[in-house]
This record gives structure tokens, sequence and C-alpha cells, in this order.
């Protein structure tokens, strides 16, 4: 120890000017000493400072921490060896053989602090034991060791460059002067020096030696940082073992606020809330200063509303220990300042998370209430807020505080109270909870369920039964019945099973309970699930049986009508699993209770057995679907005439005196065809439910290839075909075996695979629907998708295919006929100069040619019933192609296939041209026709005319459905296409067929119109020419006038049936109207659109024929998926112009449309009929009310409706209104819209039934009387507008009409002064006469309207008297009638009352 002692004070004499002496850094921070030995190497030996400290005598301690001070300490503070480079601060110029030599000496200065570091805290760990005293003095404690000044000094100094070490531990890494690697080496030895510094002072505070408190701040400060930052619990223990050093500081020092943000910090950090060493330090800060607890408080609130309930429960531990360690000032400042605060803040917010945390934290305190403080504590910060909270107006507040009372229940206010003073404050409490019930706010009534509930459960023993049951029927007879909320009818159910937990209660219960029943059949289907929870919850219950409470009866009716929800038909299948699946039954038994089920309710036995597995174990229920089919396989081998059957039976009721079957024996139950289909579907449910399991779990294989063994081809197939045989196929049997069949592989069934593709095959239009789609979509899932969309597209193509060949064949024919005509000739001319003897042979050969042309004849009608019969197989098969796009799996599959599906779509495209000749020969026209060279011989020209009638006469004979429907398939095939790309590109190419398509189709249609229009001129002259009399008067005139309009109508309309081009412009319009919806062309490509739109709605203008009014709603859907693509940010702004335009063009046509016409002429008369009130029936062009919810949804519908009434109902008015009426003449008052064209009716009915559009249609009136200034003009235009509106909405309630009677108020108002003003003007007219000059008159007439303002005015005053006292008196009629019906509906009710008062006294004689 001396040569430690020499070699160390020897170390200490020497000054650490450069930062280096390799002596002093071994013996610190080695540990080891130099022997020095002559001739050899010197010997370092380890030691240690423990040992050393308590050998080193006291009195060299001063001379050492003086050496440390002066010669080491102080010169590397004083030199600033320990702080890096700082590229900033200096300035010289960098250079790296600087910095190299900087490196070096703040390496070895760290080190040297390090060692000096290591001194003092191995001095201060070696001192710092606990005191160890006598057993017979335990009382008398150690005098504290005195410690040099100097080592005072040294943690002084070290506690003032503590954090500054620390920060530069996290900022050297983001400067770039060192390399990285010593970079990151320098941080680490930063961040351990400022470690080493905090443990020194640690030691001293934590010894509470003299003065310690001038080391906390910096200390503390670390430490809270540090624990922070790492959130390791050693970190944290260190901090509160040091946390008296808290109680030193002053926090009403603007300086400290950093430092209470760290505390506060705390309370934020998870590892101070959750583990115990923090919570300790966090319940200490409650003692610190009481305005310190105000913020903590704060901050503490503001966690709450995102806290999770372990965090919750942490804060209100705190809180909760806080309370019970405070006392005095602290204890008033966490009760009322803190606890009431988040008690009034939990009553009164509003926000439902807040208040649901709230709770959680409150209930803390709640459970706390073995501890005696707490009721008191409890009832002194409630009483003055909650009882006054559960009388308030707000239902929030009274729902919030119902929470906090029920789970604070009962609240006491002293320990110390007698037994009546108990009774007397229970009995208030008790009163409170019956008046909740009646309490007007459904989400009160709830509370005070649930809350009672809750109390009668913690508390059955405690309160009286009288109470305790008046409290339950209160519930169970009143409440579970309320009408008017679900959710008070479902807590009921949630409360009793919440109830039912306390076994006291059952006994109870087991009688009220029964009373439930009727709500298994609740409207509501929460009511119903949770009863049926209830319901399981008894099942488990020995002293209770729930059949006793819900029939039997009453659960299967329920199945049966809640079969589409599974939740609930899986609950009521566990609840009457035992009772038709039983473990221990037989399985003859389960058979016959299968068939006595479906035959009793057989929709509650599908729904039973479809959710069978889930309560039974999965082997029996595949020996139980296997013992079914077995029981069919015997049954149709035992009845093999099906036609001896019958279809349907009634259940048989079972005599008393059965004798008992034996083990195995099937029951002989009679089975008709139905039950047999029956058990098919059943047993396809089965195994629906089963597929899951078999195709998951592996453990289930042996079970499903046990199954296959019964399920075998033969026997399946011989079950198809028994279903077959019968006079009139059972569809539904066979498409259940095919079902049942589809659940396994198709490996497993290769007869019954031939005998379907065969069935496929010859599937006709006579097929069910049903076997067609089963059919389709069983082979689909079997993996022969390829197989069965080449059947489909060779039967799609096969007619085409035919045209083609009989085009050819045809051709052949016509040279044949030619040749024979040319020989007949010849031979003709020969036998002209023949006897007459000879003409009996010509006469044979005569006949023999007749019998070839009729056997000729006979093979073209048998080739034509062949091609119709090719032609409906093909429109079959586009039905399929639907199906399969309609379905999930097999879409997918077909998108999948790329050879068929672009063989599918070439095919589409082939038939495209056929259809546009189909037009073309339907319509009689001809497309891009060239002129004939006159050069050709006649020969060549015959040929052609001939060879294009009989192409006319084959495509004809195709079924037009089956093009309709092929270019309908087509446009779908290409939207699923187009969805299957995740991301949709915009004029992608792929519709380029079709809009080519569309171009066409226009052309035909404008040349279709045209001729059209030269027929009906052509009819109308010679209409003419037959009834056309020189000397006719007017009404002759009108009458033929009508007459020519009525032969026009009946030349176009002379066919119900619609033309081949309407249906198909209606189908290309849709898939424009739909790609605009999908966003899947750009807004040049809708500009296109709206331009072919355009020209359709020019061609069909005027045109009656049947179908040209069915295409104004598609392209009005175009329009307004046009406008939402533009307003959603999906479009270019420029298509909002483009829709409004072609709106605008829109009513253009209606207006031209003559049977939009005669519709509207028709509800105008039955209008007239009922009252003159044109509310009645509405005008459906199409829907202009999405159009305006559009504009409404985005704030713009001001803008909409402006152009409306300025371009559409104004201009309307400026033809039909008169301005310029006479003296003498009364102003034209429109009281409903008659006179007006077909369009303005339908936009102002539209408008009239929607409120925000009225009070649009005010604001703009108002707006636009303005601006003109009240002119006569703007004044009249808006009275009739009002007008019109008003009396279309007389007898309605809920439009509101405010807006108007505003400005009729306005008028009335304003317009007295307007009318003084005018009297004037024709007064100085009068007095001037003749006087003025013409040019003068003429200016004042062009000028001024001759509309007067007393005219305006008396049309003001009698609209508002309309508007106000008619609608209060139909408001009264409909009053009187309710009434008289209400009086009527009692006294029914008397007689029905009376009449089984009578019936039963009857029965009672």
């Amino acid at each position: 120890m001396e040569i430690i002692k020499k070699q160390l004070f020897e170390s200490l004499t020497k000054s650490s000017s450069n930062g280096f002496d390799i002596s002093f850094i071994e013996l610190t921070t080695k540990q080891k000493y130099r022997i020095i030995k002559k001739g050899k190497e010197d010997e370092l030996v380890k030691f240690s400072f423990t040992e050393f400290f308590h050998w080193l005598p006291a009195k060299y301690y001063s001379e050492l921490f003086i050496g440390l001070k002066d010669n080491k300490l102080a010169p590397l503070i004083e030199d600033d060896l320990l702080t890096p480079f700082d590229q900033a601060t200096s300035g010289d110029i960098i250079d790296e053989s600087a910095i190299k030599n900087h490196e070096k000496v703040i390496l070895n200065s760290l080190k040297t602090f390090s060692g000096i570091l290591k001194i003092i805290n191995e001095f201060l760990s070696s001192i710092d034991k606990p005191i160890q005293l006598k057993p017979q003095q335990p009382q008398q404690p150690q005098p504290q060791q005195q410690l040099p000044i100097e080592l005072f000094e040294i943690l002084k100094t070290l506690h003032e460059i503590i954090l500054q070490f620390l920060n530069i531990s996290e900022k050297i890494e983001q400067e770039k002067i060192y390399s990285k690697e010593l970079s990151k080496k320098l941080s680490g030895v930063y961040s351990d020096l400022s470690n080493e510094i905090s443990q020194c002072c640690e030691i001293w505070i934590r010894q509470k030696r003299s003065e310690f408190q001038e080391l906390v701040p910096q200390t503390l400060s670390y430490l809270l940082t540090k624990s922070a930052n790492s959130g390791v619990i050693a970190d944290i223990s260190r901090l509160n073992r040091v946390r008296h050093g808290l109680l030193t500081l002053e926090y009403t020092d603007p300086n400290a606020r950093s430092f209470i943000d760290l505390l506060l910090n705390c309370f934020i950090h998870p590892q101070f809330i959750k583990t115990e060493e923090g919570k300790k330090f966090l319940i200490f800060l409650f003692s610190i200063r009481s305005i310190l607890i105000e913020e903590i408080h704060q901050t503490v609130k503001g966690q709450l509303l995102h806290a999770n309930k372990t965090t919750l429960n942490s804060y209100a531990e705190i809180y909760f220990k806080a309370w019970k360690m405070a006392q005095g000032a602290f204890l008033v400042k966490i009760e009322y300042y803190c606890l009431q605060n988040l008690m009034e803040v939990a009553i009164h917010c509003s926000n439902m998370k807040l208040s649901k945390n709230l709770n959680g934290f409150l209930h803390y305190f709640h459970n706390q209430k073995p501890y005696k403080e707490v009721d008191p504590m409890l009832y002194r910060l409630y009483e003055p807020i909650l009882f006054r909270s559960l009388t308030v107006s707000h239902p929030q507040v009274r729902t919030n505080a119902a929470r906090l009372f029920y789970d604070s229940f009962p609240l006491k206010k002293s320990n110390d109270d007698t037994q009546e003073e108990i009774d007397t404050e229970l009995s208030k409490q008790f009163k409170l909870l019956k008046d909740l019930f009646e309490d007007p706010s459904i989400q009160v009534r709830v509370v005070a369920i649930e809350g009672t509930f809750e109390v009668l459960s913690k508390f059955w023993e405690l309160i009286p039964l009288s109470n305790s049951r008046s409290l339950l029927s209160k519930l169970i007879n009143e409440l579970a019945f309320d009408k008017s909320s679900n959710s008070v009818r479902e807590q009921i159910f949630i409360g009793v099973r919440l109830l039912l937990d306390n076994s006291l209660s059952h006994s109870t219960l087991r009688v009220l309970l029964p009373n439930l029943r009727n709500l298994i059949h609740d409207q509501s289907e929460r009511v119903r699930e949770s009863f049926a929870d209830l319901l399981l919850f008894i099942k488990g219950i020995s002293t209770i049986r729930f059949f006793d409470i819900v029939p039997v009866d009453h659960l299967l009716e329920r199945m049966i009508l809640d079969y589409k929800n599974q939740r609930l038909s899986k609950k009521f299948t566990q609840l009457i699993v035992e009772l038709y699946f039983p473990a221990d039954a037989k399985k003859w038994d389960l058979v016959n209770n299968c068939i006595q089920f479906f035959k009793s309710k057989k929709q509650a036995a599908f729904s039973f057995y479809s959710n069978l597995v889930n309560f039974v174990p999965v082997l029996s229920v595949a020996k139980f679907v296997c013992t079914l089919f077995n029981y069919l396989v015997k049954f149709s081998t035992q009845n093999i005439e099906i036609n001896q059957l019958p279809i349907s039976l009634q259940i048989n009721k079972k005599e008393n005196n059965e004798e008992e079957e034996k083990e195995e024996e099937e029951e002989d139950v009679g089975v008709s065809v139905e039950d047999f289909e029956s058990i098919l579907e059943i047993i396809s449910l089965i195994l629906n439910s089963l597929k899951p399991l078999f195709s998951k779990k592996e453990e289930f294989q042996k079970t499903k290839s046990s199954m296959l063994q019964v399920f075998n081809d033969d026997d399946i197939t011989s079950i198809y075909v028994w279903l077959f045989s019968a006079n009139i196929p059972r569809v539904e049997g066979m498409c259940k075996i095919i079902k049942i069949a589809s659940q396994f592989s198709l490996e497993n069934f290769p007869t019954l695979k031939e005998l379907l593709l065969q069935n496929f095959q010859e599937i006709d239009s006579t097929t069910p629907d049903l076997l067609k789609e089963t059919l389709l979509l069983s082979l689909f899932s079997w993996e022969l998708p390829k197989q069965v969309l080449k059947i489909i597209l060779d039967s799609i193509k096969l007619p085409f295919k035919k045209l083609f060949e009989s085009n050819e064949q045809q051709q052949q024919q016509q040279q044949q006929q030619l040749k024979k005509e040319k020989q007949s000739k010849r031979k003709r001319e020969s036998n002209k100069n023949k006897k007459k003897g000879n003409k009996k042979q010509q006469d044979d050969d005569d006949d023999d040619d007749d019998n070839e042309d009729n056997q000729n004849r006979e093979e073209e009608e048998e080739k034509e019933m062949s091609f119709e019969k090719i032609c409906e197989k093909a429109t079959i098969s586009m039905v399929f192609l639907d199906i399969l796009f309609k379905n999930d799996q097999s879409r997918i599959q077909v998108l999948n296939e790329d050879e068929i599906f672009g063989e599918m779509i070439s095919s589409f495209q082939s038939i495209l041209p056929i259809i546009a000749k189909r037009l073309e020969i339907e319509c009689k026209i001809k497309i891009n026709e060239k002129e004939k060279d006159e050069e050709n011989e006649e020969n060549e020209e015959n040929e052609k005319a001939d060879n294009q009638i009989i192409n006319k006469k084959i495509l004809l004979k195709i079924n037009r459905n089956l093009l309709l429907t092929s270019f309908t398939i087509y446009t779908k095939v290409l939207f699923h296409s187009e969805g299957l790309n995740e991301n949709i590109n915009k004029d992608s190419g792929y519709f380029s067929d079709i809009f080519d398509f569309g171009k066409l189709l226009i052309q035909i249609l404008q040349k279709f119109t045209k001729k059209q229009l030269i027929n009906n001129k052509r009819k109308r002259k010679n209409f003419e020419k037959e009834n056309g009399d020189q000397n006719v008067t007017d009404d002759e005139n009108e009458n033929e006038n009508e007459n020519e309009n009525e032969i026009q109508d009946q030349f176009i309309l002379k066919e119900n049936e619609k033309l081949f081009i309407t249906e198909i412009l209606q189908c290309y319009l849709l898939v424009l109207s739909e790609s605009i919806a999908f966003g899947l062309f750009s807004s040049d490509s809708c500009n296109q659109f709206y331009l072919e739109l355009s020209k359709v709605l020019e061609i069909i203008k005027g045109f009656s024929l049947i179908g040209f009014n069915e295409i104004i709603p598609i392209v009005a859907k175009f329009s307004t998926q046009l406008m939402n693509h533009s307003l959603n940010g999906g479009g270019d702004p420029r298509l909002q112009e483009i829709s409004q335009n072609l709106l605008f063009k829109l009513f253009d046509n209606i207006n031209y449309c003559p049977i939009i016409k005669k519709n509207i002429d028709n509800n105008n008369n039955n209008d007239n009929n009922n009252n003159n009130n044109n509310n009645n029936k509405s005008l459906s062009f199409f829907k202009l009310s999405e159009y305006l919810l559009l504009f409404n949804q985005k704030g713009l519908l001001n803008v909409i409706i402006k152009s409306l009434i300025e371009q559409q109902i104004f201009k309307e008015f400026s033809k039909c209104l008169n301005l310029e009426p006479d003296f003498s003449e009364q102003l034209d008052f429109l009281e409903n819209s008659e006179s007006l064209s077909p369009s303005c009716q339908f936009i102002i009915q539209t408008l009239s039934k929607s409120s925000p559009c009225i009070n649009q249609i005010g604001h703009f009136l108002t707006s636009y009387v303005n601006t003109q200034s009240m002119n006569q003009k703007s004044i009249y235009y808006s009275l009739n507008l009002i007008s019109i509106i008003i009396n279309l909405n007389l007898n309605s309630r809920s439009i509101d009409l405010t807006s108007l009677t505003t400005i009729l108020i306005n008028f009335i108002s304003q317009l007295p002064s307007f009318v003084s003003l005018n009297e004037d003007d024709e007064q100085q007219n009068i007095d001037i006469g003749d006087e003025e000059d013409e040019q003068l008159k003429q200016l004042k007439l062009s000028t001024t309207s001759k509309i007067k303002y007393s005219s305006l005015l008396s049309m003001s005053n009698n609209l508002f008297d309309l508007c106000t006292n008619d609608r209060e008196k139909e408001r009264e009629k409909a009053k009187t009638k309710g009434k008289q019906l209400t009086t009527k509906g009692k006294e029914k009710e008397k007689l029905v009352v009376e009449n089984k008062t009578k019936s039963k006294k009857s029965n009672k004689k």
C-alpha cells in the first residue's frame, strides 16, 4: 500500500498541462501500480481502490484532494483540454496535422479526467456504507465523518460541467471535424464521464452532507434527462434515491421553468407511469410544493383523453396514494383542485371518449371504499355537483352524472353516522334510482338500467327484497317493452345477464323472465341477438331452463325468419342442438329426427344443419351426412319409379303405443319427392360447411377420403338420373345433387362429368334458368373453364359461320339455276317444231322440275328451322357469359384464360359489322355507297344486285335478340377487362371498336330519319289530295289539321315493337355514360362524346318513334356523370360547361318530343279533375334532382338555379306573358304551369320539391329584382314564379316557403311608394297632352312599361294571403281528419272489448 500511496502522490505532484501523465492514468483508470526491477522490464500489479482507501489514514485526505484539484483538474479546465475542437469559434485555418495533434491531446486529457473521477467515486463509495449499530444501543447514531473541503470544491466544479459534457456527447456526431469512428468514441466517452460525475454528486446528496443542496440542480436535471431518454428502471431508481433534493429547490424562480418542465415530463413518460419506482417518484412530487400540484394536474388532464386502461389505472393509483399521504394544504389542494375538477369535467364533458376515460379514472377511487376515509371524501366532493346534475335540462349532463352516481353507489356522509341516518340517505338514493327510469332521454334510461343491474348484482344480499323486486318488476315488465328505443330493450337483457352472476337472484328471475318471451320476435335485430345471448347464458345455469322462458316453437319460428342472419342463426342452433342432435343418439334416430324436423319447419331445419358443424364434432357430422346419403340411395333403389311417389306429404303424428326399434334399424317414415329434395338440400348445406375445414386442416383428410367412398360416382349419377326420369324433371333436386358433387373434386365423378357436359351442350330455351346457372357454375368450379368456354364460344360462332356458308351455297345454287334455265330454253326452242304427241313428254319433264323445286323448298325450310335453333343456342350461350361475369370467381377465371379470352374478343368484333349490315337492311338505307361506272356490263350489275338480295334474306333470319345481347355482352366484357387493372389508364383503346361502331350507328340514324321525313311528307300530300276541298271554314281547317297530325302519328306509331336501331342506340349511349362514371376517358374524349350526343339529339328532335323518348334519360345520366366527374376533382372544369349545355339541349328536345307532350297533357287533364292540383303526378323524364344534388354538395346550387331560371323559365315567361296590356286588361297570373313548355313544367316541379332549391330561388329573385332596380318586368316574372311554386306546395308540410314569403313581404312594403310615383307620372302625361313632341312620346313609351305597380301590389297581397291562410287551412283539415280517425279507432276498440267480455260471460254460463 505504501508503494501505491507513494506512486499516487508522486503523480499528483506533476502538473497535467499537456493533458498526459502515464503514471496517473495507469494508477487510476487501469488500477495498476508499477514495480521497478533492475535489468528487467517494470511489472504492473493490479490493486483495489476500496482496499487502498480503507487503509489510507484520514490525515492524507486533504493532501490527496489538493493535489487532484490543483495539479490535475485545474490545468485541464483552465487550458480547455476537455472540450473538442470547435470549427465555429476557432479563427485559425483548419489543418489536418493540427486536428490529429488535437485528437491525441483530448484523448489523453479525457483519460486523466476519468482517473480523477475514478478516485473521487471510489473514495466516496468506500465511506458510503450503512452505520452498524450495536444491539445494546439501538437508538445511538454514529457521528458523520468529516470530509475535506477540497473534495466538495472539486464536486462543485464537476457539478457545473455535467450538463456541458452531456450536450457535447449529443452534438459531437453531428459535426464532421473528426472521423466517424472517433466521433462515435468521443460521444461515448463524454456520456460516460457525465454519468460518473452524476454518480459522485449522487453519493454526496444521498449522504446529505454539508451544502449538498448546491449539487442538486445539475445532478437532478441530468438524472431526469437520462431517465426520460433511456427509460431504464435503474436510472429511475437512482433518481428516486435522491428525490429529497427536490425539497431544497426554489420553484418560483423564472429560471426554474426548464427544470419544472422536466419534472412534468415524467408524468407523460410510460416508464415512470407503469413501474413502481416511477410511481413512487411521481407520488413524491405531489408533496413538494402546492403550486406544483396545479401544473401536475393540468399535465395529467391533457393525457386522459388518449390514455388506455392501464395508463388510467396508473394515474388513478398515483392520485390515490398521493391523497393518502397528503396532509393539510396539500390534501385540500388534491381533493378540491384535482379530484373535484375531474368529477366536474366527467359530468359536463360532451366528448364520449373523454367521459369514458374519466369514469374509468374515478372508478379506481370508487373501488377503494374499503379504506375508511374514501366514502366521506367521495360524498364531500360529489354532494355539491352530482345530485343537482341528475335533474338539469341537458340530457348529456344527466347521462354522465348517472354513470358516476351508479358507479359510486352508495354514497355515505360519514363512517360515524347512525343507522337511521344511513337508512334515510339510502332511501333518497333509491328514490333517485327509480326516478331515472322515467327520464325522457334514452341515454339516461340506458345508463339507469345498466347501473341498476350492477347495483343489484353487487349488493343483492344487502338490499331489502322488497326494493329489489320492485326495481326488477319495473325493469322487466315496463322498460323491457319501451317502444321508443331499441337500445333500452337491449340493455335489459345485458343487465339480466350481469345479474345472473349473483346466484341469489335466480329464484326471483325464474318467475319474472318468462314475461320477456315475446321479445324474441322484437323488430330490432340487436334486441333479438342480446336475448339469444341471454338464453345461451341461461343454458349453462342449472337453476333456470331456457325453454321455460322462450318455447322451442318460438325459437324455430325465429330461425325461419332470421335465416339470412348468420350470427343469430348460429346462436339459435347452439340453443337447440341437444334437442335435435343429441350426442348419444343412434344414427337412424338422427335421420328420423332430421325428417321430422324439416317436415315441421323446413327453413329452420336448413338453418340448423348449416350451422351444425360449429357445435358438434366434425367426425359426428361427417357420419351423419353419410348416413343421410345412404338413406337416399336406398330410397331411390327401392322406389325405382319416381312418378309413383307423392310429390308432397303432410307430417303424421306418432302414436303413443309404438314399439321400440332395434339398433341401427331405420324407422318407416313416409317420404315424398319434396322431402327427398329437402334431404338433398340438408346434405348440400352440411357439405358446404365442412368444405373449409377439409381444405385448411390436414387432420380431416382421412374423414374426407372415407366420405368419398359413400359419395361415389355411381350413386350420385344414379340419383341424378332418377330425378331426371320424372315426367316433369325435378330441376331443384338435380341442381342440389350437382351442388353436392361440386363440393368434391372432379376426378371422383367421371360418369357424372360426361353426363353433365352432355346436358350442358343440349341446353335450350325450355331448360329452367336454375339448372342452367347451376350446371355452368358447377362445371367452372370443377376446373373445366377451358372446356366450358370453348363450348360457349363455338355455339356463339356457329350462326355466323352458317351465315357465311349459306351465302356461298346460295351463290352456287344461283349459278346452277341459271345454267338449268339456259338449258331449258334451248330444249323449248328445239321442241317447237315437233308434233303434238310429244307434248306429254314435255309435261312429264315439267312435273319432274316441280318435284325437284318442292324438295328444295322442304330442304330450305328444314335448314331455316335448324338455323333458328342455332340462333337460340347462341343466345343461351350469351346468357351463360353474362352469368359467368356476374360471379366473382368465374369472372376472374375467364379473364385469366388469355387464349380463349382473345378468341372471345375477336368473335365479338366480327359481329359488329353484321349488326351494322342488319341495321342498313332494316332501315332500308346504304352507307358509303359509291356511284357505279356506266361502262360496266349489265350482266355484272344484275349479278351484284342478286347477291345483295340474297344477303338480305339470310341476314334477316338471324334473331334480333341475339345481335342485341351480343353487343351488350361485348361491352360488359370490355368493362370487366378494363376493371381487372389496378390502375385505370384513360383512353386505353379497349373501346375503340365500339366507338367506331357508334359513329357508323349515328350515320345510319341520320339517314333513316331523313328517309322517314320524306315518307311523312308524301303521306301528307296523299291525304290532302284525297280530302282536299276548296270551300272550307276555319273550324273545319282546324279539324283537318288535327286529323293530319293523327294520321302522321298513326303512320309513325303503327307498330308497338321497338325499332332495332333504337335498341342498339340505347345500349351504345349507356356504354358512354358508364365509361364516364368509371373515369375511363380523358376530357378530350368526353368532349368528343358530347358532340356525338348533341348530334343524336338533333337527329331525333321532333320524332315520336317508340324508343326515341327513352334516349332522353340516358343522355341525362351522361350529363350527370359528366358533372360528377368534373366536380369531384377527377376531370377538367371545362366539363361543367359541356354538361350544362347538354342539359339545356335535353330540355329543348323535351319540348319537341310528341310522346312527352301527350303524357304532359294527360297528366294535366288528370290533375284538373283532382281539384286543379298539379302536384299529384310528377313528370319523370330523368332525375334532375340528382343533378341539383351534385351542385348542392359542392356549394354551387345558386349557379345552376340562376342559369335554369334565366335561360329556361324566364325565356318561357317572355313568350307566354303579356308585358304590354291595355289599361282595361288585367295582368296574366300563372297559378299553374300548364301553359308553359314541357321542359319548363318539369324544371319548376323539380325545384318546388326541394327546400334548398326554394331558398336559392328566393336569394336569386331578390338579387335579380335589385339589379333590375325593381322594374315592372322583374317583379312580374318573380311573382309568377312564386305563384306557381306556392300552388304546387299548398298541401305539403315538409317544404319551407319562408324565403318566398319574405320576398312577398318586401314587395308589399316597398311597392306602395312605386305606386304613388307611377300615378304622378300618369297625371303629368294627362296634363301635358298634346303639347309634347311626338318623338318624346315614342321615347317614353319605349322606356316605360305599361304594367302598373298597383296591380303588382295586389298580386303580392293575394299570394301572401294564399301562402299563409290556405296552408293553415289545409293543416287544420288534416288535423281534424286525424282526430276523426283516432276517435273511430277508439270506438272500434271499445266494441271489440265489449264483444270479448260478452263472449267470456257466455262461456262462463
